[in-house]
């Protein structure tokens, strides 16, 4: 069975997860259980190590549905954590 994404507005996406980290770039997916959520994590750094962008996309499942959708304030919760934590390991 094929899991299907929705956008914040309700319309299907296509979206794929990757996980790995290079030296200016990091990505990984996350199943936040508690939440039935999954979380797509990325940050970018510049050429001097320090973060430039980071953000968090947590889609939520519902069950009405069937689909994963984008939950914009879980998205914005998770991004100050994530970034914060990310920042602070620097």
């Amino acid at each position: 069975m094929q899991a299907h994404f929705r956008d914040s507005k309700g319309k299907y996406i296509q979206t794929e997860f990757v996980s790995g980290a290079s030296v200016m770039h990091s990505r990984a997916a996350k199943l936040v259980a508690d939440k039935k959520a999954i979380f797509d994590e990325f940050t970018e750094s510049d050429d001097q190590g320090k973060i430039a962008s980071c953000d968090v996309k947590a889609y939520v499942w519902n069950a009405h549905s069937r689909t994963f959708d984008l939950n914009l304030p879980l998205s914005k919760s998770a991004s100050s954590e994530y970034c914060l934590r990310m920042r602070a390991g620097q």
